[in-house]
């Protein structure tokens, strides 16, 4: 096996752990854990997540979050946050966000029930965007390749399809 000679994890509990709690944690809160976070030596955090607060009460202080972290005196680790389309990218940039990780689902089911699109109509996004910002830093994610919660089947080759589809967007 031709294995790397080191890993790069990405943290995303500061995103997808607060995501789903039913109250909401002060902004000062979260900040004291990314900071912790940090200061345990994580090199690539992921924020917050610029979604509709509509959607997502949680992340109604996206901008506050990625603000402080991105004028953050000690630059020990990436900032990392994640956007549902071009909207949360503008204002994921505007808050200084360093690298956007943009997430599409291999399954129709669960990319319409995440971000009422089909799948073809959020790569259509994820493209332009990367057209529109060709100096941005940003991630695809592909969500259910393993399975859906749904109960739609994922093949490989979908899988397959998709990673070949995101590695020609760049």
């Amino acid at each position: 096996m031709n294995l790397p000679n080191k890993i790069r994890i990405l943290e995303v509990g500061p995103r997808d752990g607060f995501q789903n709690l039913k109250t909401f944690i002060e902004t000062k809160h979260k900040i004291e854990i990314i900071d912790a976070l940090a200061g345990a030596g994580l090199q690539s955090i992921e924020a917050t997540s610029f979604v509709n607060p509509k959607w997502v009460p949680q992340m109604a202080d996206a901008k506050e979050v990625c603000a402080y972290c991105a004028q953050r005196v000690d630059k020990t680790y990436e900032l990392a946050v994640l956007v549902p389309n071009g909207k949360g990218v503008e204002n994921a940039l505007a808050a200084g966000a360093e690298k956007i990780t943009m997430v599409i689902s291999v399954s129709e089911a669960h990319n319409k029930a995440n971000v009422n699109r089909t799948v073809e109509e959020s790569f259509q996004e994820f493209e332009k965007i990367v057209k529109t910002y060709p100096n941005g830093r940003f991630r695809l994610a592909l969500a259910t390749v393993f399975g859906c919660p749904f109960g739609e089947e994922i093949r490989t080759e979908r899988v397959t399809e998709l990673l070949k589809r995101a590695k020609d967007t760049g």
